[in-house]
């Protein structure tokens, strides 16, 4: 059973197509624009995913590598931690069945409005 408020949840907040033909991503401070859905789903699971790890203060990357690179020293970022892949993972999975269910509850609400209209209809020309 979905909440009362699951339209104006958080994710459908963060989560919203503009007529640019872009999806506008806006969550945590972060704003992104792109251009399919599943970047869009992608880089917000991304944003949530950054967001809960360092809620947490827990490193996303392993430590920086000092590497030597034509005469001078720089560092390379490290790997990302499996932990944060798998994370993101059930960022996706769950930003994905939210938004199923979102579309699902706008199919029904259109099918009852023209159930009501169609109804209020006959009201109108039943006869007597």
């Amino acid at each position: 059973m979905l909440p009362a408020d699951f339209r104006y949840s958080g994710i459908t907040t963060a989560f919203e197509h503009k007529p640019i033909l872009a999806y506008v991503i806006n969550r945590h401070g972060r704003q992104h624009k792109c251009f399919s859905r599943n970047t869009a789903i992608n880089k917000l699971a991304h944003i949530m995913t950054q967001a809960a790890f360092d809620l947490i203060k827990k490193p996303s990357h392993l430590p920086d590598e000092r590497v030597q690179m034509d005469g001078y020293i720089a560092h390379r970022r490290g790997e990302v931690l499996p932990e944060y892949w798998r994370c993101h993972k059930r960022a996706v999975r769950r930003i994905r069945l939210l938004l199923n269910k979102k579309r699902e509850i706008e199919k029904w609400e259109e099918k009852h409005t023209k159930l009501k209209q169609a109804y209020s209809e006959f009201i109108i020309t039943k006869p007597y």
